[in-house]
C-alpha cells in the first residue's frame, strides 16, 4: 500500500440475511459498498441523503446509505430491497404501487417501499399521519407523495383498492360493449423491474473495467487559460489519460437536443482555452478509480488570466461589457446549415420579433394603458438520478454509448460528427431515465466519455455528483418579461407589447426556442388586435440554461397572469371577468403561432382544446 492510499480494514456485516466479510477503505460510504455488492436498488441522489433514494434498513431503521460510512455498519444487519423482494406483504405493496400509478421513473420507488416496511415493523396499524411521516424522507420529483400515499393507505387497510375502470358518467344509446383496453387497468411493461429495484438505470449497468472520468472544473466565471501543466497529474498512480483543449478537434456544436438542423447556436467545443462559467470544462481526466481521477484533477496546474464577468442579463449589452464568445468561428463543412449566435460581439445568442397590426393606434385608442416588468429566476430540474453515461468499443468496432438521456439520436449525431465517425459506427443505448424534466434533453457528458474511449481504447464512465450537477448541468432560463397593454372602456385589449430579456448563461442551448415558446404562450392566451414583440437572449457568465418542463411557458404565464391581476386592480375590474372578456376561445386562430416558429417556419393553428373558461 502506497503512502497516499487510504487506510483499509476488514468489515463484517449481515447483508440481506447473509454474513459478509469485505475489505474496504475507511472512507468508503455504505452506498458504495452496497452497490459494489450488487445491491442496485440503493440509488445515489446526493452526497448527504437529502433525496432519500439511498434508503436502506440498518437494524430495522431506515437510514441514508450515502450519508453513512461503511464501517458504521460493522457487525450490524443491513437490508435492501434485494433481500425483501419475496416478502409477501412487501410484494403486495409493490403491486399496489403499480396499480395506483405511484411509479413513474421508478428511481425512488425502492426507497418508498423500504420506508413503509420499516413503518410496518414498528407500527403494523399506522394512521395516515404516520404513513405521511414515513414517506416524507424520500424526495420524489415525478409524483410527489399523492399516489405513493394512496398505495400505502390501501396496503395498510385505510382505503379500498381503486376500481380498475374509468371514472365519470357518460350517456350511451346502447349497452356498453366489453372492451379489452378502454376502461381497463393497464400495467406498465417495465413496472415490475422498477418495483423490484432491478438494475435498469445507467449507473447500474457500468461496463466491466471502465475508467472513471472526472472533469477539471473552472473556479472562475470568466478566464483565459494562459497555461496548463498535466505532467505531475499523469504521474499519479491509476491515472490513464488527460485531455486539454490542445488535444481535441475544434468543432462547434450545441448541446441542445432538438431536430436537425438544431436551432440553438453552435457555441460549444469539446474543450476550449477559455472558460465562461464556474464549473466550465478545463480538462478531462480518466483513471482506474474515482479517487485517482480526483487526485489528478487536484494535481493539474492551471494559470488563469481572470477576465471581467457578467451575471446580470441587463449588463450583457452595456458599453464596455466583456465579450463572452469572442472566439473565431471554427471552419466546418456543414457551416451553411448550422445556427450561429445572433450577435456575439454584443453577447446576443438569439433574437425574436413580431409585429402584428397597428400597435400605436391601439394604444392611442385605449382608455387605459398599463406597463409592468416581471422577473423569473434560474432554477434547476434536480432529477434524483444525476447525469450518467458510459462508452466502449464493441466487438464489431462500433462506439457504444449507454446513457440516461432524453435525446439518444441527437447524442449519436453529435458524437459521430465530433469524433469523425460515420453515424453507423455509433450506437446509443438509452436506459431508463431517473427523472429528466428537460435536463436530459442535452448532450452532457456523452461526447466526453466517447472522446476518452477513442483516445484510450477503454470503456469510460461518467457519473456526476450532486455538486457537479449544480455547476455543470442545465437549468431554466431566467427572464425579465415586460408587458404593456391598452384596454378600452369595456376592458377589452386594444394593443399589447411583450419584451423578453432572457439570460441563457454561457451557452445558448435552447435559447431561441424557449424564448419563442415564451412569446407564443404569453401573447396567445389573451389575444390583442395589435401586437408588438421583441425578444433577446443574452450570454452571461452563469452556468448555461437549457430545457426545463414547460419550456418557456412558466416564464410567460407567471408574468402574464401577474399582469392581468394588476391590470384588473388598476381598471377596477373583476380579475376573472377581465380574463373571460379577453380569453382565446376554442376554435379561434392562434395568430401568434403563425408568426413565431421554433427555429423553423411558423404555421397557423387553431385552439383545439382548452378548459381555461371552465376553470375561471
Amino acid at each position: 500500500m502506497s503512502e497516499d492510499s487510504p487506510p483499509r480494514r476488514e468489515l463484517r456485516l449481515l447483508l440481506n440475511g447473509r454474513a459478509r466479510q469485505v475489505r474496504i477503505d475507511l472512507d468508503c460510504s455504505l452506498l458504495a459498498l452496497l452497490r459494489a455488492e450488487g445491491c442496485f436498488s440503493v440509488k445515489f441522489s446526493d452526497e448527504h441523503g437529502e433525496g432519500g433514494a439511498d434508503t436502506v434498513l440498518l437494524d430495522d431503521q431506515p437510514v441514508s446509505a450515502a450519508a453513512l460510512l461503511a464501517v458504521q455498519a460493522a457487525d450490524r444487519r443491513v437490508e435492501t430491497l434485494e433481500g425483501l423482494r419475496e416478502d409477501p406483504w412487501l410484494a403486495a405493496l409493490a403491486e399496489r404501487f403499480l396499480a395506483e400509478g405511484a411509479v413513474q421513473c421508478g428511481y425512488c420507488t425502492p426507497a418508498f417501499l423500504l420506508q413503509l416496511e420499516a413503518l410496518r415493523r414498528r407500527n403494523p396499524a399506522p394512521d395516515e399521519a404516520a404513513i405521511r411521516e414515513a414517506l416524507t424522507p424520500v424526495f420524489c420529483r415525478c409524483t410527489g407523495l399523492v399516489k405513493p400515499l394512496r398505495a400505502a393507505r390501501v396496503a395498510f387497510g385505510l382505503a379500498p383498492p381503486r376500481e380498475a375502470t374509468s371514472e365519470g358518467r357518460a350517456r350511451v344509446e346502447s349497452p356498453a360493449v366489453p372492451l379489452r383496453v378502454v376502461g381497463r387497468d393497464a400495467r406498465r411493461l417495465d413496472g415490475r423491474a422498477l418495483v423490484r429495484g432491478e438494475p435498469v438505470f445507467a449507473a447500474d449497468l457500468a461496463p466491466p473495467g471502465a475508467l472513471t472520468l472526472k472533469i477539471l472544473a473552472s473556479p472562475h466565471a470568466h478566464a483565459r487559460l494562459r497555461s496548463i501543466d498535466i505532467a505531475a497529474a499523469l504521474r499519479l498512480p491509476g491515472v490513464v489519460d488527460i485531455a486539454t483543449w490542445r488535444d481535441v478537434p475544434r468543432l462547434a456544436y450545441t448541446t441542445a437536443g432538438q431536430g436537425f438542423p438544431e436551432p440553438s447556436p453552435y457555441d460549444c467545443t469539446l474543450l476550449d482555452e477559455k472558460v465562461r462559467h464556474v464549473g466550465d470544462k478545463v480538462a478531462l481526466v480518466v483513471a482506474e478509480t474515482a479517487s485517482a481521477a480526483e487526485a489528478a484533477c487536484a494535481a493539474v496546474s492551471v494559470d488563469y488570466e481572470v477576465l471581467p464577468h457578467i451575471l446580470d442579463e441587463r449588463d450583457a449589452q452595456g458599453e464596455g461589457a466583456p465579450i463572452i464568445h469572442d472566439e473565431p468561428r471554427p471552419p466546418d463543412p456543414q457551416a451553411d446549415i448550422l445556427c450561429w449566435p445572433a450577435d456575439p460581439a454584443h453577447n446576443v445568442a438569439a433574437r425574436t420579433h413580431l409585429d402584428l397590426g397597428d400597435v400605436a393606434a391601439g394604444f392611442a385608442a385605449a382608455a387605459a394603458v398599463l406597463e409592468r416588468e416581471y422577473r423569473t429566476h434560474q432554477v434547476q430540474q434536480c432529477s434524483l438520478e444525476p447525469h450518467v453515461c458510459a462508452s466502449w468499443w464493441d466487438a464489431d468496432g462500433r462506439l457504444v454509448i449507454r446513457t440516461s438521456t432524453q435525446v439518444p439520436f441527437h447524442v449519436r449525431r453529435v458524437v459521430a460528427r465530433l469524433l469523425g465517425l460515420p453515424a453507423s459506427r455509433v450506437r446509443v443505448i438509452k436506459t431508463r431515465v431517473g427523472g429528466g424534466f428537460g435536463g436530459k434533453q442535452e448532450i452532457l457528458g456523452e461526447e466526453l466519455v466517447a472522446l476518452m474511449t477513442q483516445r484510450t481504447g477503454r470503456p469510460v464512465r461518467l457519473e456526476l455528483t450532486r455538486a457537479e450537477e449544480l455547476r455543470f448541468a442545465r437549468s431554466r432560463h431566467p427572464a425579465r418579461v415586460r408587458y404593456k397593454a391598452g384596454f378600452d372602456a369595456a376592458h377589452k385589449l386594444t394593443a399589447m407589447e411583450m419584451e423578453i430579456l432572457e439570460n441563457t448563461g454561457a451557452n445558448g442551448a435552447h435559447a431561441l426556442t424557449v424564448m419563442t415558446v415564451c412569446a407564443n404562450k404569453g401573447l396567445s392566451l389573451y389575444p390583442a388586435p395589435a401586437v408588438r414583440h421583441r425578444g433577446t437572449a443574452v450570454y452571461t457568465n452563469r452556468p448555461p440554461a437549457g430545457a426545463f418542463r414547460g419550456y418557456g411557458s412558466p416564464q410567460a404565464f407567471f408574468a402574464l397572469e401577474s399582469f392581468m391581476d394588476e391590470a384588473a386592480r388598476a381598471l377596477g375590474a373583476d380579475p376573472l371577468q377581465l380574463r373571460l372578456d379577453n380569453l382565446l376561445r376554442r376554435g379561434e386562430p392562434m395568430v401568434i403561432a403563425a408568426k413565431l416558429g421554433e427555429g423553423r417556419e411558423a404555421a397557423l393553428s387553431r385552439l383545439a382544446s382548452g378548459a381555461a373558461a371552465a376553470c375561471l
